[in-house]
């Protein structure tokens, strides 16, 4: 039987549908311990996916005289050139998700069982970990005075004059790559040897971190359908709305295989937190998985919602999150075990395609891919190299696919039905470091990660220094270094061969490059 740890009447019901103010106010009653039981989930993001992408051209009739402006405490320039950030007419949100995530990787993984390691750069553990943690702090921090609104993400802020404003309506594609910050708040143990860090990343970031999932389904699904703020419903609204989910699933999932951090919740109190227990969530699954059956084409292996087969490939990316999200949820908590077996054999009729040679190139993926009954096939001339790294990082790691032991409740339907596919996935994203970084295929002739590859022959066809490119190129190096059998962390290099030492030494040397450079340039600038 589990501990109850909180007190329950001291937490509004569920049903009420608790507001930003309250849910801080319960923070603040329950204290620290509470929020590091919140700790523990997981989770795409682009504009040109949702229609929405930022608009350089603005009316000043166009806003209300009294709109309030924000003042970020950092500006993440879009763009890096000649080492001078370069700014625009407005900063995105995606850019800043990307380089808190950078950041948020780059510190976590320096402790000293792996870059901090004795065998390495110790050193790494100690300023260089906890300037990465506070930075990671301050950037959440300014989102929260800027892009966000309890859940509701302006896209992007916009200058006028000296002053920024929020500007736009929220776009999906911002839901699941934002998501993403759960891997740094379940991640603050590793912070515990640095003051208040580890208590701060698990308590400041709470109501962040868990507003994604709530703020998708409380305004943007209705009847199994995701929709833009438009009301419309096509392809993009539906893979980056079930992309959203992905987060408070994991979190419930967590809780229910008995760990550490989600377990130590009451059920009421963690409910009250998300807004989403299991059985709604359950119920808003079962609306959403006869949708897709009346979408899904079995000929080609994807699903059309009426504009087609063609996809960029972080539509894929939030499809299989969301998959990922929905067989869970319903084997775990439904008892719902055939359209839950159905929806993982479906998962991995999309992915296993994407991973081949034919598909992946070293230049990364195209940007967009469509299925056909002979496969999958390229549908642009370019890799959009964040695309792909953002891509990478959700199949890839966290509670993405290879995660199938999430306690004794989880299902186990890709290791006992397509375990081709899991070593397919662990394979692409080792050949992806070694050719990107090892052998420079995505990077300039300084090193550094480029914007836009021609696909194919992977001539750089955009070579600036993005946020986007950068900040997911590095996200996705460090969470998937140890997946496969590419690189070897520090403390085990003693058993290592030569070349394998040899490949883990250059691998960590241009990682922490990178990392000092995003923190350098698009952080301290």
């Amino acid at each position: 039987m589990r501990e109850n740890r909180f007190d329950p009447t001291r937490v509004a019901h569920r049903d009420e549908r608790t507001p930003s103010t309250a849910r801080r106010r319960f923070l603040a009653a329950v204290g620290g311990t509470a929020a590091i039981a919140l700790a523990g989930c997981a989770d795409n993001g682009d504009p040109d996916d949702d229609g929405e992408e930022p608009d350089d051209d603005h009316d000043d009739d166009d806003h209300d005289d009294e709109l309030e402006t924000v003042d970020p405490a950092i500006v993440v320039p879009g763009v890096v050139e000649d080492g001078e950030p370069v700014y625009g007419e407005y900063l995105t949100f995606r850019d800043y998700a990307s380089v808190k995530h950078a950041v948020y990787i780059s510190g976590a993984v320096a402790r000293d069982s792996e870059f901090g390691h004795e065998n390495y750069r110790p050193e790494l553990a100690e300023d260089f970990m906890r300037e990465r943690g506070e930075a990671w702090l301050e950037l959440v921090e300014t989102i929260e005075h800027t892009f966000w609104d309890d859940g509701a993400i302006s896209p992007q802020l916009t200058a006028e004059g000296d002053e920024w404003y929020p500007d736009g309506d929220p776009a999906l594609p911002d839901y699941p790559l934002g998501g993403y910050a759960w891997h740094m708040h379940h991640r603050g143990g590793r912070f515990s040897e640095h003051g208040d860090l580890e208590d701060r990343i698990y308590f400041e970031p709470a109501d962040y971190v868990s507003s994604f999932t709530r703020h998708v389904l409380n305004e943007h699904y209705e009847d199994g359908e995701f929709h833009h703020a438009d009301g419309t419903v096509d392809q993009r609204s539906m893979a980056h709305g079930l992309g959203a989910i992905h987060s408070a699933s994991y979190a419930w999932v967590r809780w229910n295989g008995d760990n550490d951090d989600m377990a130590l919740a009451d059920e009421d109190v963690l409910a009250t937190y998300l807004e989403y227990d299991t059985d709604d969530l359950v119920d808003v699954m079962r609306e959403i998985k006869p949708i897709l059956d009346d979408h899904w084409d079995d000929d080609v292996g994807m699903y059309d919602f009426g504009d087609g087969t063609t996809y960029h490939v972080n539509c894929v990316a939030g499809l299989l999150l969301g998959h990922k999200a929905m067989y869970e949820v319903l084997y775990q908590f439904g008892g719902d075990d055939e359209d839950a077996e159905e929806l993982a054999d479906r998962t991995a009729r999309m992915v296993a395609p994407l991973l081949g040679e034919d598909v992946g190139m070293p230049c990364g993926l195209p940007e967009l891919v469509e299925y056909t009954a002979d496969g999958v096939e390229p549908a642009s001339d370019t890799a959009d190299v964040g695309a792909t790294w953002e891509f990478i990082t959700h199949v890839t790691a966290g509670w993405s696919l290879p995660r199938e032991r999430e306690g004794e409740n989880s299902p186990q339907f890709l290791t006992e039905n397509h375990p081709d596919v899991l070593e397919s996935i662990t394979e692409f994203a080792d050949w992806q470091m070694e050719m990107g970084l090892l052998e420079g295929a995505q990077l300039d002739d300084d090193g550094y990660p480029v914007a836009e590859l021609a696909y194919g022959e992977g001539e750089i066809t955009d070579d600036s220094h993005t946020a986007y490119a950068v900040g997911m190129f590095v996200t996705g190096l460090g969470i998937n270094y140890r997946a496969g059998d590419l690189v070897e962390r520090a403390r085990d290099w003693d058993d290592a061969d030569d070349e394998l030492l040899e490949r883990s030494e250059e691998f960590h040397d241009r990682y922490v490059e990178l990392s000092e450079y995003v923190f350098d340039y698009f952080v301290q600038h």
